[in-house]
């Protein structure tokens, strides 16, 4: 019994012994560490403070301001864009509607040059039989003028003769009345186809200015045919660059988001 007590009180002082050897182990790994820890710490601190002086931090938060205020930027052109395109679109609409409208439209001109033409035509026919009548006109009344001037050098041939009466005279007489006659008669022609004559040329003055006018409305819509034309071509091509304009800028857009 005396031995068994022995032994466990040695057992004891070797387990009261090795206890704090291994604390003290511990302790050396915990110091260890915490060297360690403050190192990083201290590494870390460095880091912080290189940071703050070399105004990085500054730096970043003004490159995000930056960057905050072109997103806002984008979003206002984005917008703005946006209205452009649906205005683009409805003009790209309108500018389709135009194109399938403009047969009819061409039709229309056609037609309408097609009547003045037509009217032209006519009234060129009636301007030519105009003219064929009033140079009828003219030669009868110069005709007339020359027969009257024939009979009255015959009355005065015949009144510087001597009619002593009888037969001689009274054929001078009815000569001169018929004369008288003739010539009132031709003035009275002359009158008649001299106010034709005016009458005839003023028809022919308006019918030169409706001509005149007519022609002028036919070039106007020969115009106005071309200068659309060149209008709708034109659109198309702006049309077509528009919409390849947004495509781009959408394109654009898309890589910046």
């Amino acid at each position: 019994a005396g031995g068994l007590d022995a032994v466990d009180t040695n057992r004891e002082t070797i387990s009261s012994l090795s206890h704090p050897a291994i604390l003290w182990k511990e302790l050396q790994l915990e110091r260890k560490r915490s060297v360690m820890y403050r190192r990083e710490l201290s590494g870390v601190r460095a880091s912080l403070d290189a940071v703050s002086s070399g105004g990085i931090v500054d730096k970043i938060g003004h490159r995000c301001m930056v960057l905050g205020l072109q997103v806002e930027e984008l979003s206002r052109e984005n917008v703005a864009l946006t209205k452009i395109q649906k205005n683009q679109e409805k003009q790209l609409m309108s500018e389709e509607d135009l194109s399938q409208d403009w047969p009819v439209v061409m039709a229309s001109l056609r037609q309408d040059l097609a009547v003045a033409l037509d009217r032209a035509e006519r009234s060129g026919k009636n301007a030519g039989d105009l003219r064929k009548r009033m140079m009828v006109l003219e030669r009868k009344v110069k005709e007339g003028e020359k027969e009257r001037r024939d009979l009255e050098g015959i009355v005065r041939d015949m009144e510087q003769g001597h009619f002593s009466g009888g037969e001689g005279e009274e054929t001078y007489v009815d000569m001169k009345k018929a004369i008288n006659r003739l010539h009132d008669a031709l003035e009275e022609s002359k009158e008649r186809e001299r106010k034709h004559l005016a009458s005839a040329k003023s028809f022919m003055v308006q019918r030169a200015r409706k001509e005149a006018a007519a022609k002028k409305r036919d070039k106007g819509k020969d115009e106005v045919i071309a200068d659309l034309r060149v209008k709708l071509k034109d659109a198309e091509v702006d049309a077509r660059r528009n919409i390849l304009n947004m495509r781009e800028l959408q394109g654009t857009l898309a890589a910046l988001a």
